[in-house]
């Protein structure tokens, strides 16, 4: 919102408020796209079981729990490839 009120006293026409607005959003998206991990469970769904691991373990210490799910995933994991085999 203040972003909006300063740009308004910098631009003379509601155009390059607009594209302002624009540039903004685009960096932030773009930003965002490549600080952003993909979600462990498309890491799964796609069989990438060592980034999921990896995500999940960051997302354990940001939150600053103990690692015990390490054994969940990986006997998930070995059901998972005994049912391939």
């Amino acid at each position: 919102m203040y972003f909006a009120a300063y740009f308004s006293l910098i631009t003379k026409t509601w155009d390059y408020l607009a594209y302002q607005g624009m540039i903004f959003t685009a960096a932030s998206f773009a930003a965002c796209y490549w600080w952003l991990p993909e979600t462990p469970r498309f890491l799964y769904s796609k069989r990438r079981f060592e980034e999921t691991q990896e995500v999940l373990q960051r997302m354990l210490e940001m939150n600053r729990k103990q690692t015990g799910t390490r054994y969940v995933f990986e006997k998930s994991l070995r059901e998972e490839k005994e049912q391939l085999d």
